[in-house]
């Protein structure tokens, strides 16, 4: 054969000798420094370029992107060839991987709020590529949203970015994500702004809420006026309320997944904040250059000294004495590592805390005899969470995700009264004081590793260990006595150290495989299975639960179908069903069985316009 370009030296002679071997096997040697091969075709070998024979091999291109300026990683990139004919989307740390065949490829980077970057590659060996994305105006992200919205809708995922967050209706000049949350369609507020989360009517502690992968109990400051979400450290957060995917569990209602910033590892930056209710301050900056970063920020509400002055005023009205107080606040810590291009470490901290006390003491008339009123209400609640994430690249196109944490979830409430009532001509003094303790905590470990095995296919699978305990703790005094009574007032560190609970706990081991894939035809799989086993005081209870999803996109309407099996095993009892502090969170045990459900949704969509679309269901 002839080649228009030899890539052999046609001056060069070369000296072989063989005996009793075959003519193929002799001109493969021959050819091989050349990157010749030989193909037998009829009757005729022929000689080959190897770049020829190799049109078939696949190989991996994976890497990470990133924000441009600051470093910070992109979770739920989309990442797809420009004709659009394969494409995944990035993990939470902003990892992506996919297969591809030898050839020339224009591969496009696209998330909201960021220009799309296009790179022009030829493909020839497994590929490593990390994207730096710069931020674009403003005015671009509707349309650019509105293609993610569509592709994530097969779940029944909401993707909510951190400009989304910071541009949505605010409260007092806050910005918050679950208020944002609150405006989407099939969630709401249990009483005008006021309680936890109610997703297409779902209790409130139905809902599975991670901050950081760190499960959170209670998500609200005042009484849920304001969430416990500081929005300037969010990265972006996701709402699932239909099609669960199996690597979720726990719930019935819904999954709202946040994820914070990891902090500029370039340059220090600092941001100082008033809204109308509350203050806040933000650090950030690299601890070593491009390989290590610290976040921190705080936040308090400056509106006690307010409340505290209009309350004297009020009490004082009524001619007695004392006043409410009221403030929360709340301290978010993030440390990250670079440990090398495959291996990263962070360690998260926050603790948020509410307190509430009210006091009032006057003097009364009864029947012409004068005794001490007293009413005292002291309370607090609030989180504590901590966790260490250790992300690994295990390959090129396998990642893990390593979690330990601890999450705690602390609630008590004092009450004092002291009065007096007429009875047969005589005054009789009495006071009641009560003091109601509700703790849960969660400590666990949990590895999630992802696999991608070709474009259209992506593997998940994962386990975990969780430990909770529950501490309960009631206490009720009252006396009635014809004289004074001693002491004036039972306070509240009295009436703790008398105050007897138990504590118990409990053990959850969960496991489960996932896999989504392209079946073609436009058409997205997604079918896993997720399993747990609790454990409590000799009470075993096992689940399996099966998921499905479906998604049909077409270029202007598109459907999507799911189905899942979910299992509940702690839950909140409450006495006015608002997601109040107040409520007790309680097991599964042989008295109170776990809650199942099936949750399913199907959804059509049509797209009427480039930047309007239309869809409905249920």
């Amino acid at each position: 054969m002839s080649f228009p370009n030899p890539r052999s030296n046609p001056k060069k002679t070369v000296t072989i000798g063989a005996s009793n071997e075959r003519l193929l096997d002799v001109l493969q040697v021959i050819c091989k420094p050349y990157r010749l091969t030989t193909e037998v075709i009829g009757n005729a070998i022929a000689i080959v370029s190897e770049k020829y024979d190799e049109l078939d091999s696949e190989y991996i291109i994976s890497g990470y992107i990133k924000d441009g300026r600051d470093g910070e990683v992109l979770p739920y990139t989309a990442v797809y060839l420009a004709d659009r004919t394969a494409g995944v989307f990035s993990n939470e740390k902003g990892f992506y991987s996919f297969k591809l065949r030898r050839g020339n490829y224009q591969i496009i980077y696209a998330y909201v709020g960021y220009q799309e970057d296009t790179l022009q590659l030829f493909l020839r060996k497994d590929t490593t590529i990390v994207c730096k994305l710069k931020t674009e105006n403003q005015l671009a992200e509707i349309v650019i949203e509105e293609n993610l919205t569509r592709t994530t809708e097969r779940y029944g995922e909401t993707f909510y970015s951190k400009d989304r967050i910071s541009t949505a209706m605010m409260f007092a000049g806050e910005a918050d994500v679950i208020r944002t949350i609150n405006s989407t369609a099939g969630v709401s507020t249990a009483s005008d702004g006021f309680g936890g989360m109610s997703v297409r009517g779902g209790n409130y502690d139905q809902n599975l809420i991670l901050y950081d992968g760190v499960p959170v109990q209670n998500t609200g400051h005042a009484f849920g006026l304001i969430s416990i979400f500081n929005s300037s450290i969010i990265q972006d957060a996701r709402l699932i309320k239909g099609g669960f995917p199996a690597r979720y569990g726990g719930r019935l209602s819904s999954i709202l997944d946040i994820k914070t910033r990891d902090g500029n590892n370039k340059a220090f930056k600092g941001e100082v904040s008033l809204s109308t209710i509350a203050s806040r301050v933000l650090l950030e900056g690299p601890i070593s250059k491009d390989k290590a970063s610290f976040l921190l920020s705080y936040r308090r509400t400056f509106a006690d000294p307010w409340i505290k002055e209009l309350s004297q005023y009020i009490i004082q009205t009524g001619d007695a004495k004392g006043e409410t107080s009221y403030y929360f606040d709340d301290i978010n810590g993030k440390v990250s590592f670079a440990l090398n291009p495959k291996h990263q470490l962070s360690f998260s901290y926050y603790k948020g805390r509410d307190a509430l006390k009210n006091s009032v003491s006057s003097k009364k008339m009864s029947s012409n005899i004068e005794y001490d009123y007293n009413s005292i209400n002291d309370q607090g609640w609030g989180n504590r969470l901590a966790s260490i994430h250790l992300n690994s690249q295990l390959g090129k196109n396998m990642y893990s995700k390593l979690i330990a944490y601890t999450s705690k979830w602390e609630n008590d409430a004092y009450n004092f009264r002291r009065f007096a009532v007429d009875s047969s001509s005589t005054i009789e003094d009495i006071y009641t004081a009560d003091y109601k303790l509700s703790n849960l905590s969660n400590t666990g470990v949990r590895w999630d590793i992802d696999v991608q095995f070709s474009k259209g296919n992506i593997m998940r699978f994962g386990a975990g260990f969780i430990q909770n305990q529950y501490s309960p703790m009631f206490n009720l005094l009252s006396n009635v006595n014809n004289g004074a009574i001693y002491p004036e007032v039972i306070d509240k560190e009295e009436i703790k150290s008398r105050t007897n609970g138990a504590s118990y706990q409990t053990e959850e081991i969960l496991a489960y495989v996932e896999d989504e894939f392209d079946a073609g035809s436009n058409v997205v799989l997604n079918v896993g299975l997720h399993s747990s086993v609790y454990l409590f005081n000799g009470s075993r209870y096992a689940s399996l639960q099966p998921r499905f999803s479906m998604n049909i996109n077409g270029e202007a309407s598109w459907f999507n179908f799911s189905s899942s099996m979910l299992r509940q095993y702690h839950q909140a009892l409450s006495d006015n069903g608002l997601g109040f502090p107040s409520d007790q969170w309680v097991s599964a045990s042989k008295w109170i069985k776990p809650a199942d459900a099936i949750n399913t949704s199907t959804t059509f969509g049509f797209l009427l316009s480039k930047n309007v679309s239309w869809s409905f269901g249920g």
